[in-house]
């Protein structure tokens, strides 16, 4: 699928035509979130709500919630995505197609057999010094073989998730990154694309809750509870699509500011982000809306940003964006197989520690020979291809 936007957009901003490296990092410091967010769901309820208690008068509550970060994901891969078209050289849709396959479930789909191996050689005999979450998650045994093929399948419920809970991400990422094309051209209207998200996003609400599937913090029972969930995370990535399509206004108005409009703006990212709101109806209703939000402030301020960008250009938060990926794949079995096995014996504190150390080990290891490879596969069977549609 060709789409040329033309005069629809902003002039094709600078950014829009080399990769944008603080974004890779924003991604990895996002997986670096849902790591610290399982690791302290490791602790027991109570001292789990005391660190959640304490971490709200730091800046380091950002770090804590797990289902904010995923929600940037989604609002960072519209962004992303989309660049081509606004630079005018958008990929025909068949090699973006196969690219994207390769690209999300070729790792995907090693992860879970990493995951079904380190069950397989978990010991899985009850460890009271962890929390209730820990103890409920993995599968008991025996190992069912139809719940693992499911996993396979991207059916984003919560028995096609239980050996890699984070996962079910991936099924909303691949299913809304087939259709991803036709929300390009959605937005060539800005105002169509605002009303579309909109209309998906409080749709959504009501339909969940028909379906049973009202918390929208946890994976859902039902496919179609889950396929309802893909409608209501479309919005965020119309959210950054329009971003992209309109980055150049944005730059210039950001670099007009006066200095405590542009520090209100990082502070209201922040707090939106973190849920900083007193009504919990809001929360409730709006959450994900107020988070998406926050997360699109967080991706414009970081661009036209230079020395917030040139920080996350280099050093730890480039390396996590390199392996920002694996990281989010492997880190959970790794947590709950590490858990399982030194848990009674070294303590919750060694758990979270060597379960840290792993996981980052063992993103850089599947990075190397199972990212870069599948990554490699694609542009090959493109370059060998004939598809041009």
């Amino acid at each position: 699928m060709d789409c040329t936007l033309g005069a629809a957009t902003d002039a094709a901003p600078p950014i829009a035509r080399t990769r944008l490296h603080c974004l890779d990092s924003i991604r990895g410091l996002a997986s670096l979130t849902v790591l610290i967010f399982h690791c302290v769901a490791l602790y027991p309820d109570t001292i789990r709500d005391r660190i959640f208690a304490v971490a709200k008068f730091t800046p380091f509550l950002i770090f804590l919630n797990g289902h904010a970060a995923v929600i940037m994901f989604f609002a960072l891969s519209g962004y992303v995505l989309s660049l081509p078209y606004f630079a005018d050289r958008p990929v025909p849709y068949g090699q973006y197609l196969v690219k994207r396959f390769c690209r999300i479930y070729l790792p995907f789909a090693v992860a879970i057999c990493l995951s079904v191996f380190l069950w397989l050689f978990s010991s899985h005999v009850p460890v009271p010094s962890l929390g209730t979450w820990f103890q409920e998650n993995w599968p008991d045994p025996p190992l069912v073989w139809r719940q693992v093929l499911s996993h396979f399948l991207m059916d984003g419920t919560h028995f096609a998730t239980r050996f890699d809970e984070p996962i079910w991400s991936l099924a909303h990422e691949m299913r809304i990154s087939i259709i991803f094309p036709v929300l390009v051209l959605i937005s060539r209207k800005s105002n169509r694309a605002i009303a579309l998200g909109l209309v998906l996003f409080f749709v959504s609400t009501p339909l969940l809750e028909l379906c049973g599937d009202a918390n929208i913090g946890v994976v859902p029972e039902s496919t179609m509870a889950a396929w309802i969930l893909t409608l209501r995370y479309v919005p965020f990535f119309l959210m950054g699509i329009l971003l992209a399509k309109h980055a150049a206004t944005l730059g210039a108005r950001i670099r007009q500011m006066p200095w405590w409009l542009y520090a209100g703006c990082w502070a209201a990212s922040y707090a939106a982000i973190c849920k900083h709101i007193r009504s919990d109806w809001v929360v409730a209703h709006f959450g994900d809306l107020i988070i998406a939000l926050g997360s699109g402030g967080l991706i414009v301020l970081t661009l036209h940003s230079p020395r917030v960008s040139h920080f996350l250009e280099k050093g730890l938060a480039h390396w996590l964006g390199r392996v920002s990926y694996s990281l989010y794949l492997i880190h959970l079995p790794v947590l709950w197989f590490v858990g399982y096995q030194l848990g009674e014996s070294f303590g919750i504190s060694v758990v979270v520690m060597v379960a840290i150390a792993l996981s980052l080990v063992l993103a850089e290891f599947m990075f190397r020979f199972v990212e870069q490879p599948a990554i490699a596969l694609g542009r090959k069977l493109i370059a060998r291809s004939t598809i041009d549609f």
